[in-house]
């Protein structure tokens, strides 16, 4: 159970108090009930009192041993004696603390039940529920006791809580202005600036935060937080402001150091993000993981210079190879030096595949597709459980002339991944540039029946279609459940004007083509398409300006492109 500085304070006085009752007892040693004996009664039947004493001292002794079980035991015992709010909220503790959490709960759900007005045990109930996920009855725990407390502030605040982890912001957002109203708070505004992040209302956000810190700029949390979304609404510079306020207080973890340092290379100041990694952690990890914000804002120089300073003169460690290899390619645009640091990385090192798999994808860039092959059908016969070395040995064989063997290589990965969709849409795309049209469309519907949400394979299977003229119903669902997924993607888009166009709806398909070539793309296909829906409609100039621009990139279909043109 979580610890409560409330519960912390109860559970050591009610012990407190129940030594003090046992003190006239233990000095005397002749506990005795305040009524005289009755006849007939044994030694053995203690008054309830004495027996809850009896129990409790043995349950102590127990807990301190470190028999947790079996002192829970003998509470369980207690609580059946004397069931009194106390004793089941320590019972339950105990239970929560041995993992046995379904015994926690019981004992709370028995003690809300009998004492309906405790709120400390609707609290705790309320918050096992929520730790095990059970937000809705968490809340109606809470609910529930607010019906006959509506003013008890602290259960309205316990609410606001349990509905912000819910999902249930605006609910939240109610009753926390209620608390508001009646006793305003740094704690209040800020779960209600939680409330309005759910919402989406960042603005109200950032302002509840706001008086947050006018009323206490030392609660961490809520500079965090102001942080986060000033980021998210490109303020970098108040987001700069935010976390060195966390610096200030003397909060140093490295994630807020790592944030400051990219939110300088976001406002181009390479220089302050390199005097801030003077001050920030200096152990290895920290600065490799830093090091990718310096490469992907472009500073491959000071990405190097971080290297220089974790190598410190001695001998590269092979981890350290590898973000060499990253800064010569992605910074200096140089794949031939990034290959020169993997070839140093040792095959006893753990990553030793993946610097052989980032090498055979630096030697298909740089359009050295044999060496490509030879070193990817070496590294699939070392690592015959990689998959990613049957993708570049496929990939490598197709560069090199060879789509038939591509296609062998894919089929056989197949039959050992028979459910990896990569493997298997790699391998339709194969057979389609095959012109083997009718395997290509088989593999991609096992694609889809093993994952309906592949939004290339949806778009494949049914630009398929449409191209074909065929069972075009089913082709503008897989189309628009692709679009769906990705709704900017040009591609997607130019299938789905393509099958509203082979469907005779002209204007939709004119539409919707004119979306795709707004994106940043210049595929003759598309340009092609648009100039057929534009012929269709009788835009003339319209259709001839879009196919010379599919001409212009010198499809294999340029010549029939040009004989629609000529036509118009």
């Amino acid at each position: 159970m979580p610890d409560d500085p409330r519960t912390f304070s109860m559970r050591y006085r009610f012990h407190f108090l129940l030594v003090l009752a046992l003190l006239p007892c233990l000095i005397s040693n002749s506990c005795s009930p305040k009524t005289p004996g009755l006849p007939g009664v044994s030694a053995k039947e203690l008054s309830q009192r004495a027996a809850a004493d009896y129990y409790y001292l043995i349950y102590q002794d127990l807990l301190r041993s470190g028999e947790r079980d079996q002192a829970a035991t003998v509470l369980a015992t207690l609580a059946k004696l004397t069931p009194t709010p106390q004793v089941l909220l320590e019972l339950a503790n105990l239970y929560w603390g041995i993992n046995q959490r379904d015994a926690a709960i019981a004992v709370l759900e028995d003690a809300a039940r009998r004492h309906p007005e405790e709120k400390q045990i609707a609290f705790y109930l309320a918050s096992a529920y929520q730790m095990q996920r059970r937000r809705d009855e968490a809340v109606a725990v809470v609910a529930g006791y607010l019906a006959a407390h509506p003013d008890d502030l602290d259960a309205h605040q316990e609410m606001s809580t349990l509905l912000i982890d819910a999902g249930k912001f605006r609910e939240a957002l109610e009753s926390l202005k209620k608390i508001e109203a009646s006793a305003p708070s740094p704690t209040v505004s800020f779960y209600m600036a939680k409330a309005h992040v759910g919402l989406g209302d960042r603005p109200a956000a950032i302002a509840a935060l706001r008086r947050v810190l006018e009323a206490d700029r030392t609660m961490v949390a809520a500079w965090a937080e102001l942080g986060f979304l000033q980021e998210q609404e490109k303020d970098y510079r108040g987001a700069v402001e935010s976390y060195a306020a966390i610096l200030e207080l003397g909060e140093e973890g490295p994630e807020v150091w790592s944030r400051l340092v990219r939110l300088h290379l976001r406002l181009k100041s390479p220089a302050k993000a390199m005097a801030l990694m003077d001050k920030a952690p200096k152990d290895s990890g920290f600065v490799l993981e830093t090091l990718s914000a310096f490469i992907a804002e472009g500073y491959a120089a000071e990405a190097g210079k971080l290297l220089d300073r974790l190598e410190k003169g001695a001998s590269p460690s092979p981890d350290i190879l590898f973000y060499r290899a990253v800064v010569a390619y992605e910074g200096e645009k140089k794949p031939a030096k990034a290959i020169g640091y993997l070839k140093r990385v040792p095959e006893s090192h753990p990553h030793y595949d993946k610097s052989l798999g980032f090498r055979i994808q630096l030697l298909l860039e740089m359009d050295r597709p044999a060496e490509a092959l030879e070193l990817a059908r070496e590294s699939a016969g070392r690592f015959p459980d990689k998959k990613e070395f049957r993708l570049l040995h496929a990939v490598a064989l197709e560069r090199t002339g060879d789509p038939d063997g591509a296609a062998a290589v894919l089929t056989e990965a197949g039959e050992k991944w028979a459910e990896d969709t990569e493997i298997l849409y790699r391998l339709g795309v194969v057979l389609e540039r095959q012109d083997r049209t009718a395997e290509s469309v088989r593999v991609m519907e096992q694609v889809i029946a093993l994952d309906g949400e592949h939004a290339d394979a949806l778009n494949f299977v049914g630009y398929t279609l449409a191209d074909d003229n065929r069972d075009l119903p089913r082709a503008l669902e897989l189309i628009e459940k692709a679009v769906g997924i990705e709704p900017d993607n040009p591609y997607f888009l130019d299938s789905l004007a393509w099958v509203h166009y082979r469907m005779g709806d002209l204007d939709k398909a004119w539409e919707i083509i004119r979306q795709a070539v707004s994106q940043p793309v210049g595929d003759p296909v598309i340009w092609e398409h648009y100039g057929d829906i534009a012929a269709a409609m009788g835009k003339k100039a319209e259709a001839a300006e879009a196919y010379g621009k599919a001409i212009a990139d010198n499809p294999a279909k340029a010549a029939d492109i040009r004989r629609k043109k000529d036509a118009l």
